[in-house]
C-alpha cells in the first residue's frame, strides 16, 4: 500500500492535511447534484473502508479523526494543521470531542480497538505537547460517543458486549470513573447531550413484547440516572436551539420526528415520511435547524447514491444531493458557517470499493 499527503485549502473548509492511497483526494470525479450544494468531494481515501469520527468546532473548523486501514499507518487527527497520527493502532469505533480556540486547541479523541487483546476503550488528546493515549474501559466498546464537561472533563458513553449502555467522565487530573451501567437492551442510536454540564443520554431501545422500538432519555440527578419514554422510535439525533430546549430528531414508525423539551414533557412534529431515515440534527446560534437524511433504500441491495437536507426553521422542501454509491452513509451536519456535510462512504466489496472513505460537500449560501 502506498501513501502521498498533500495539503490543500478547500473553499470554506479548513486547511488540513489529506492522505490518499496512490493520488491526491483532489483528482477523484466531482459528482453532479443540487446546485445548492457544492459536487461532493473526497477528503481522505486510506484504500478502502475507514472508521472515521467529525466534528466542527466552534470557530468552523472541521476536525477529523480516522483509521488507516489494515495498512500499517495507524489512527490519523486530520484538522487544521499537518495531520498527525495519534495512536498506531487500529479502531472499529470512535468519537471526537474539540475544545478552545485555534491558539490554545485540545482535541479529546475515544476510540475502540477490537483486534487486540487486551480489547479496550481508548482516549487520545493533544492536550500535553504531543499526543498521549490511556485506557478508560477495559473491554470491547461500540456506538461511541463523547461530549465536553465543565472544568476541562470529558462525558464518555458507549455500548458494551452485552448491549448495555454505559457512561463515564474523564478528568485530566483522577482520570476516568467507573463506567456505569444506564440501560440494558440497547441500542437502536446513542445521542449524548451535555448543557450546564447536566449530560443527557438518548437513544433507541428494542422492546420485545411489542416488537417495537422506543426512543428513551437518560437524565442524571444525585447520582443517579433516571429514565424516561419519549416517542415510539430509534436513531435519535440531539441538537440545543436557541432558547435551551432539547431537540431530537430520529426515526419514527411513520417516517422522520422532530421532538422538543417542553416543561417536563415533550412536543413532536412528524418531519418526512418513511423513505427517508437516520437523521442528524444541527442548529446554529442564528436560530436555523436543519436535518440530514439518507434514503431507506429499495430492498434491491444496490445501496443508496443521494442525501437529502431540509431546513425545519421554515417552511422548505428538501435538497438532494448526489454522493457515491454506498451500502450505508453516516454523516455530520453543520450549521456553523453555510451548511456543511462530511459523510463517510462504504462497501461491502473487496477492496471497499473505489470511493470508499470521506466526503465532503457544502451548501453554495
Amino acid at each position: 500500500m502506498t501513501w502521498s499527503r498533500s495539503v490543500r485549502r478547500v473553499a470554506g473548509w479548513a486547511a488540513s492535511a489529506v492522505l490518499v492511497s496512490g493520488t491526491m483526494a483532489g483528482a477523484a470525479p466531482a459528482l453532479a447534484g443540487s446546485p445548492a450544494w457544492t459536487p461532493p468531494m473526497a477528503y481522505y481515501q486510506p484504500g478502502g473502508n475507514t472508521a472515521y469520527a467529525a466534528t466542527f468546532g466552534a470557530d468552523g473548523y472541521l476536525h477529523l479523526a480516522a483509521d488507516s486501514g489494515f495498512g500499517g499507518q495507524g489512527l490519523w487527527y486530520i484538522g487544521d494543521g499537518p495531520d498527525q497520527r495519534f495512536a498506531g493502532r487500529y479502531s472499529a469505533d470512535m468519537a471526537i470531542a474539540v475544545r478552545g480556540p485555534v491558539a490554545d486547541r485540545t482535541v479529546r479523541i475515544a476510540w475502540s480497538d477490537p483486534y487486540r487483546t487486551p480489547r479496550a476503550l481508548w482516549l487520545s488528546r493533544n492536550d500535553t505537547g504531543g499526543w498521549v493515549s490511556s485506557r478508560l474501559y477495559l473491554g470491547e466498546a461500540d456506538t461511541i460517543a463523547v461530549a465536553n464537561l465543565p472544568h476541562d472533563r470529558l462525558a464518555v458513553a458507549f455500548i458494551d458486549t452485552q448491549a448495555r449502555l454505559r457512561y463515564l467522565e474523564w478528568d485530566p487530573v483522577t482520570g476516568p470513573t467507573s463506567a456505569t451501567i444506564v440501560a440494558e437492551h440497547c441500542c437502536e442510536g446513542l445521542a449524548l447531550a451535555v448543557r450546564d454540564g447536566r449530560p443527557r443520554l438518548v437513544f433507541g431501545r428494542w422492546r420485545a413484547a411489542d416488537q417495537t422500538s422506543v426512543l428513551r432519555i437518560a437524565t442524571r440527578s444525585s447520582g443517579f440516572w433516571h429514565l424516561a419514554t419519549i416517542a415510539r422510535g430509534s436513531e435519535p439525533s440531539t441538537a440545543f436551539d436557541r432558547a435551551g430546549r432539547l431537540r431530537i430528531a430520529y426515526d419514527g414508525t411513520d417516517g422522520v420526528h422532530l421532538a422538543t423539551e417542553a416543561g417536563r414533557g415533550w412536543s413532536d412534529r412528524w418531519v418526512l415520511g418513511t423513505h427517508w431515515l437516520r437523521p442528524a440534527l444541527a442548529t446554529n446560534r442564528a436560530g436555523r435547524m436543519a436535518i440530514l437524511v439518507q434514503p431507506a433504500g429499495d430492498g434491491s441491495g444496490d445501496g443508496v447514491t443521494e442525501l437529502g437536507y431540509l431546513r425545519l426553521d421554515q417552511a422548505s422542501s428538501i435538497e438532494r444531493i448526489d454522493a457515491p454509491r454506498s451500502d450505508s452513509y453516516d454523516y455530520t451536519l453543520s450549521l456553523t458557517r453555510s451548511p456543511r456535510v462530511v459523510f463517510g462512504v462504504y462497501c461491502a466489496c473487496a477492496g471497499g470499493g473505489p470511493d470508499a472513505g470521506v466526503w465532503i460537500t457544502g451548501r453554495r449560501s
